[in-house]
């Protein structure tokens, strides 16, 4: 699969994730393809829960190797996938043993969220002692969120009659990112930031976001 640009994940993954996985029980929340879960497989966890509202997505980036991506540490034995809607995040702990963690992944989903402190305070109602963040908006350390109106499906399916299908989301500043996680308890043990065009390094038309991934501990 290639990139839009060059990524710092595995580089962040590797310094902050790969000394704690071995053994651990992860939760991958709002996985996408699952790659960072699969990621603390590789590195050696025992257990990846892997929650999302697309399984297809998932199924995909394991069964199909033209990705480039080894997925091999997958096995039947060692993984969950489970239909999780952040939007009611209120029904998570049913969902999900949140006492059985040592480790959550939140990676690309929280810059598309409404209701952020929610979100982070049932993750934190959890037993796990580390966090694997990250999100994309203003990595300034003022404390606003930018909302725009979101697709609520798929771009070919959002639109019904003459209407397309959006809500409002938000894209929390880093420093509000901040303030929510050490509100609920969390440390900040590393911090990576880049520039992020969207459609590319060479688009003149994406849009110049500062992407943070986040260690954060307690």
């Amino acid at each position: 699969m290639k990139l839009r640009q060059h990524s710092n994940r595995e580089e962040f993954l590797e310094k902050n994730l790969k000394e704690i996985a071995l053994g651990a029980r992860v939760l991958d929340f709002c996985c996408g393809t699952g790659m960072n879960g699969i990621t603390a497989l590789q590195y050696g966890a025992a257990y990846v829960t892997f929650t999302d509202v697309r399984q297809q997505t998932f199924t995909n980036w394991i069964e199909n190797s033209n990705y480039g991506y080894d997925t091999s540490a997958v096995t039947d034995n060692n993984h969950t996938w489970k239909y999780v809607d952040a939007d009611n995040i209120e029904e998570l702990p049913n969902q999900v043993d949140l006492h059985n963690l040592d480790i959550i992944i939140y990676h690309g989903h929280f810059y598309h969220a409404r209701n952020h402190n929610s979100i982070i305070k049932i993750l934190s109602d959890s037993s796990a002692k580390h966090f694997i963040f990250e999100t994309k908006g203003s990595g300034d350390l003022n404390t606003t969120c930018h909302w725009h109106l979101e697709e609520t499906e798929d771009k070919w399916n959002t639109w019904v009659g003459d209407e397309r299908l959006t809500a409002p989301v938000g894209s929390p500043s880093w420093g509000l990112s901040k303030m929510l996680f050490e509100y609920h308890g969390w440390k900040i043990k590393d911090v990576l930031q880049q520039k992020w065009k969207h459609y590319g390094e060479n688009s003149e038309f994406s849009p110049i976001l500062d992407q943070t991934r986040v260690y954060f501990n307690r």
